[in-house]
């Protein structure tokens, strides 16, 4: 039944569909289903193209920034890396109408009175381990550029009205070593998606996220060479500063002769969970992800994973005999997950999905709206979800299960 909550959620301009953009349409979701049309803030509207034409409803709230999202597109990269932060903590927003606000866009400054969510995504603001500021030599430019970060991105004020949370036990681990603040973890939620019946065998192995160069996708293609016999897909969102990073993809795969890759350039929701549905593998060689809900994706789809052994990955699959720090790694557990039997690895697949429940889009959605429920005078305003989990992944059979 819808009620009159005006909830306001901040999330800058996406330019492609991944996992923050996918967490901020499941808490849109979630809202639609309590009887609540949020008001997405910001200086400029969502793109709903490049999100794939969501079935969600909500209104654009407008706002100010002293810069604008339009014209730090325009400016070079250095410049823009620059004035963005200080252009977003001096936004106007209008957050101050609102009952409520989740706010995904770090360094926005959340006005007095109003419970609010920050979801703190990292590590922008953050250090990688060992990376620290080395005040001997403060004058050289890398030194300059850390102690810039601290000055331009306060994070922690202290504020009863604010709430702040991350979505990876690295991350948070990262902001209580710089801040000496331990955040609450909330895993983000994987894509609600009906997913086809899987084919009565299915085979190889796919790579789907960014096709970046920062995704580390040329690891998946010396994989390929080494096992010819296998078959390799590489799916994902391509922006236009990826073009030359895909070219060169291409030219390896041309150059190398591997006819055992595909690539799938900027694949619909259908053609995902088809992809989903129709490996047996799935490689996630990015170092440092932040989380990596895609590899969630995957397993609640019935994909076994071979992932980098650092940052969120690590929380995502804890047997380390699924995880690499090098290609020779990978390749090893590459071989013996093909050596395994059917049984053997449905096994696994099924004991990794139910460690990965808490990044199911029902569980994601129910945490969320808890948060504004939890708030004296609006626990009582905002409806009780009518559908459950309607929309959720449906679990397909692993195979040998």
């Amino acid at each position: 039944m819808p009620n009159d909550l005006r909830i306001a959620i901040v999330a800058h301009r996406f330019d492609c569909l991944g996992g923050i953009q996918t967490l901020v349409l499941e808490l849109i979701a979630a809202l639609n289903e309590a009887g609540t049309v949020p008001a997405l803030v910001w200086d400029e509207p969502q793109d709903w193209d490049v999100l794939g034409r969501p079935d969600v409803r909500t209104t654009f709230g407008g706002g100010r920034l002293p810069v604008s999202s339009a014209r730090l597109r325009r400016l070079p990269v250095p410049l823009a890396r620059i004035l963005r932060p200080w252009s977003v903590r001096h936004a106007a927003l209008g957050l101050d109408r609102y009952d409520f606000v989740y706010c995904f866009e770090r360094g926005v400054r959340m006005p007095k009175g109003v419970p609010n969510l920050c979801w703190l995504a990292g590590p922008g603001y953050l250090r990688l381990p060992g990376d620290r500021v080395n005040w001997r030599r403060f004058g050289a430019p890398s030194e300059l550029k850390l102690i810039l970060s601290h000055v331009l991105h306060p994070l922690v004020r202290k504020d009863p009205q604010t709430s702040y949370v991350t979505h990876s036990e690295y991350i948070a681990g990262l902001v209580e070593e710089r801040w000496g603040v331990r955040l609450p973890v909330i895993w983000p939620s994987a894509r609600s998606r009906r997913l086809p019946a899987p084919p009565e065998k299915r085979e190889g192995f796919l790579y789907l996220s960014r096709l970046e160069e920062l995704k580390q996708a040329g690891t998946v293609l010396n994989l390929a060479k080494a096992l010819p016999d296998q078959r390799f897909t590489l799916a994902g969102a391509v922006i236009p500063s990826d073009r030359a990073f895909l070219a060169h993809l291409r030219g390896r795969i041309a150059a190398e002769g591997l006819g055992n890759v595909a690539i799938v350039e900027n694949p619909s929701e259908a053609d995902v969970a088809a992809l989903l549905v129709s490996h047996e593998f799935f490689v996630f060689p990015a170092h440092w992800e932040h989380f990596g809900i895609v590899t969630v994706e995957a397993i609640l789809a019935g994909l076994l994973p071979l992932v980098h052994d650092t940052g969120g990955q690590r929380e995502i699959v804890p047997d380390g005999s699924l995880r690499f720090l090098s290609d020779e790694d990978l390749l090893d557990r590459a071989r013996r997950v093909l050596r395994m039997s059917p049984s053997g690895r449905a096994a696994l697949i099924r004991g990794l999905q139910r460690h990965a429940e808490p990044g199911t889009p029902g569980r994601f959605r129910e945490i969320m709206l808890q948060k504004v429920r939890d708030v004296p005078h609006l626990k009582d305003r905002l409806g009780r979800r009518s559908g459950g989990d309607a929309l959720a992944s449906v679990l397909p059979v692993p195979p040998g299960a």
